[in-house]
């Protein structure tokens, strides 16, 4: 389940110390949500633990009927509404979180 993907630390940094940046920079929260083929469990594109990444992913690929992928662009959120990079992190995670589904 977690999707969730936050910018590197010298890149929030740069964002709110680089003079000028904090008021022309904005930060798209996108969520992507997949849905299994009708035939398989919803877990069915998860990868976890040990499983190997290649062999995952040929699996998914070789199976005929694919599911679906939905992807959700939230508000953009403009950098200098906040106070903190982790700030800026935690309403990007929310957003995300928000717009995922669970089957």
């Amino acid at each position: 389940m977690e999707g969730v993907y936050c910018l590197s630390n010298q890149l929030y940094l740069l964002l709110f110390f680089e003079k000028g940046l904090p008021e022309i920079s904005w930060i798209q929260p996108v969520t992507l949500n997949y849905k299994a083929p009708e035939t398989k469990r919803a877990d069915w594109y998860g990868w976890w633990a040990d499983m190997g990444f290649f062999s995952s992913v040929m699996m998914v690929l070789s199976h005929f009927k694919q599911g679906e992928v939905e992807l959700v662009f939230h508000e953009p959120l403009h950098v200098k509404e906040f106070s903190s990079r982790k700030e800026l992190a935690f309403k990007s995670e929310q957003s995300i979180r928000n717009g995922l589904f669970m089957s």
